[in-house]
This record gives C-alpha cells, sequence and structure tokens, in this order.
C-alpha cells in the first residue's frame, strides 16, 4: 500500500535555498521549473538532480530484483536430485536382493545412493530454514546512497558556498547557501 505523500510539509524554496520535491512516488525528484538564483548553472543542478534520480531507480531496480527472485532455486535443484538419487538407491538396493553374485554390491551402492540424497535433504532445509533474503528498506537505502553521493558532490558546490542535503523523510532534497 503507498503512502500519501503530505506536501504541505515539503518547504517552499526561497532566494537562500532550492527545493526539490519528491516525486509522488518517492523514487526520485521533481526538479522546479523556476529555480532561484544561486551561483552555479542550472545545468549542474539539473545533472545533481538527474544522478539523484538514477541513485534511487537503481536502488528500486535492486529491491524489485530481490523480491521477485525465488531464494530457493538453488535448493529445489538439489532436493530434486535427492530424490532422482533416493530413487535409484532403493532400486539398487533391491536388484542386491535379486542377484546373489552381486548382492554385496549392490546393496552398499544402495544404501550410499539412500542415505547420501537423504543427507543433502537434510543440509539443503537446514541452509534454507537459516538463510533468509536481504530486503532492502527503500527509504532507508536512498538515504544512505544519496548522503554518499552529496558528500562528493559538496566538495565542488562548497567552492561555491553551497551544499546539498536531504530533507525530512526524504521529501526533497535541497541546495542552500552556507
Amino acid at each position: 500500500m503507498k503512502q500519501k505523500i503530505d506536501r504541505s510539509r515539503i518547504p517552499n524554496s526561497s532566494q537562500d535555498i532550492l527545493i526539490v520535491p519528491v516525486y509522488a512516488d518517492k523514487l526520485g525528484f521533481s526538479l522546479p521549473a523556476k529555480l532561484p538564483y544561486l551561483p552555479v548553472s542550472e545545468d549542474s543542478i539539473a545533472e545533481t538532480v538527474f544522478q539523484a534520480n538514477r541513485i534511487c531507480q537503481k536502488i528500486r531496480c535492486e529491491k524489485s530484483r530481490i523480491e521477485e527472485s525465488d531464494p530457493l532455486e538453488t535448493e529445489k535443484f538439489y532436493v530434486t536430485s535427492s530424490w532422482v538419487l533416493f530413487i535409484v538407491g532403493v532400486i539398487l538396493f533391491v536388484l542386491g536382493f535379486s542377484y546373489e553374485d552381486l548382492k554385496s554390491t549392490l546393496t552398499l551402492l544402495g544404501t550410499i545412493f539412500i542415505v547420501l540424497p537423504t543427507l543433502i535433504s537434510i543440509i539443503v532445509v537446514i541452509i534454507s530454514i537459516t538463510k533468509s533474503p536481504k530486503l532492502i528498506d527503500l527509504e532507508q537505502e536512498c538515504t544512505k546512497k544519496l548522503g554518499e553521493f552529496f558528500e562528493v558532490q559538496n566538495q565542488q558546490y562548497r567552492k561555491k558556498g553551497l551544499q546539498w542535503s536531504i530533507g525530512d523523510e526524504m521529501l526533497w532534497i535541497q541546495l542552500e547557501k552556507i
């Protein structure tokens, strides 16, 4: 369920601060048509906002990929293989009683082919229970990555007396005079 964004919590731009509000889906930022005068080019600001949007979209794609992937795909292969080995083991075990001259060899092979898949299945079950997929908190991850991105960007912007930062609950990003 999507949360509705309370736009009244987003401040307005002024002469000393540019507010770039979040899109309705909270996955990027919408650069206003009219920018306040700041000692940096509009293209530079637009490029920074574009890169911030790319960061948010990459994180969303990664989150979707993780959520849509089947965490038990590998385990299904091992369980299916175990069943095949188990059936072969039972057949060898039964054949061992039919052929007196191969009885010990076939029953030994049959036992191995029965015990081995059983152990594999137990290990797969234990791994499946203990393994949990790494879920991504979208807002938290975007805030972290944008913070890192803005640290790099601010090295250049601070030379011009400006600084990028992230607003409350990632409802906006802002470029302010410092």
